[in-house]
Order: structure tokens, then C-alpha cells, then sequence
């Protein structure tokens, strides 16, 4: 499954592309997140956990994330399981800062491009519903990045629930379909 988005936060591409490089961060950003650990090489070990209803899937695994400050791109490149009827995943994230507002309105665009093989009961949900769920995922995580840049003094989200939640996802894949079909404008392609 191939699937390509974007948005915009408030900022800078330089400032940005420091944040993106601190994994324990960024997973506070991302739905059903959670870092095990960070090893010298740079390594994530984790977790993601997605709800179905009252339902849990945990999929455990390692991401290795690279960055090229300078550039201002970077990747992200994971693979993990869940102890589910062979439910596997591999995946790979490209992403890219620019700076896209002006100088008394600084604004970055963030560029996605991912790439995600999955097996098992995961295949059949990809083909049908990953770039729906891939939409929301990434409308969520831009969501917490947008408000954490814009309150930088607020207190951090609760860490109570950050399971994903199928059930949000669907009434977000529903509200966008009306959206574009009475016209709105849709960031993702």
C-alpha cells in the first residue's frame, strides 16, 4: 500500500526538522504510540496499540528513524507484529520540510510518503481501508503537533488512552467524504 499526504503547522523548517528528530517526541504526536526504548544506534522499540471498540491490537516492533538536518528530510523505517493470526507489518516513511509562509506568518509544509506491506488479517484492511486509516493518523498527528507548536506552554496531552481508534476513524474517513463531496478542499492526494 503506497499513500501520500501533507500539512501545514506554524514555524520553521529548521526548527522543525529538530523536533522530528527526537523519536520520544514525535511518538507523543502519534496516535497509539509508545516508546519501550531508544538504543545507541538510534533504534526505537515500541509499540502501537489500535482500538476496536471495546477490542485492543498491540503490534510491538522497531523503527529506525534517519534524518538529514540539513536537507531537512528524513525517514522513518519499522516493522513489528502482533501475537494475532500472523498480523505483521513493514513500513517505510519518507517525509520533507518546507517552508511555505512568510516572514511575519512563518509556516512548514510536511510532506509524506509511505509505503507499508502488511500480512496476515492486516492485508485485506489495507486493501479496503489503509489510505483511510492512514489519513487519520496523520490528520491526528498533525492535530497534536499544530497545538503543541501553537501553546508551547501548555501542559503536555493526558497519556490516558492513545490507543487509535477504528471507530474515529471511520467517522473521520465519513466526514471527509461529505467534505469533498460538497466542495471542500482536501490537503491529501
Amino acid at each position: 500500500m503506497r499513500w501520500e499526504g501533507h500539512f501545514t503547522v506554524p514555524g520553521r523548517a529548521d526548527d522543525l526538522i529538530v523536533l522530528f528528530d527526537d523519536p520520544v517526541l514525535m511518538a507523543r504526536y502519534l496516535p497509539g504510540a509508545e516508546v519501550d526504548s531508544v538504543e545507541p544506534d538510534g533504534s526505537v522499540n515500541g509499540a502501537i496499540t489500535v482500538r476496536f471498540g471495546p477490542k485492543r491490537l498491540k503490534f510491538r516492533g522497531i523503527a529506525i528513524p534517519t534524518i538529514d538536518r540539513l536537507a531537512r528530510t528524513g525517514s522513518v523505517e519499522g516493522r513489528g507484529a502482533s501475537d494475532v493470526r500472523g498480523a505483521r507489518f513493514k513500513v517505510r516513511m519518507d517525509y520533507a520540510l518546507t517552508d511555505t509562509g512568510t516572514e511575519a506568518n512563518p509556516q512548514v509544509r510536511v510532506s509524506l510518503v509511505s509505503v507499508a506491506e502488511l500480512q496476515g488479517p492486516l492485508a485485506e484492511i489495507a486493501r479496503t481501508g489503509g489510505p483511510i486509516v492512514a489519513g487519520a493518523i496523520l490528520d491526528e498527528f498533525a492535530r497534536r503537533l499544530r497545538d503543541d507548536l501553537e501553546n508551547p506552554d501548555a501542559a503536555p496531552p493526558a497519556t490516558g488512552d492513545n490507543a487509535l481508534s477504528a471507530w474515529k476513524i471511520a467517522r473521520s474517513a465519513i466526514a471527509r467524504a461529505v467534505t469533498r463531496r460538497d466542495g471542500g478542499d482536501r490537503e491529501r492526494t
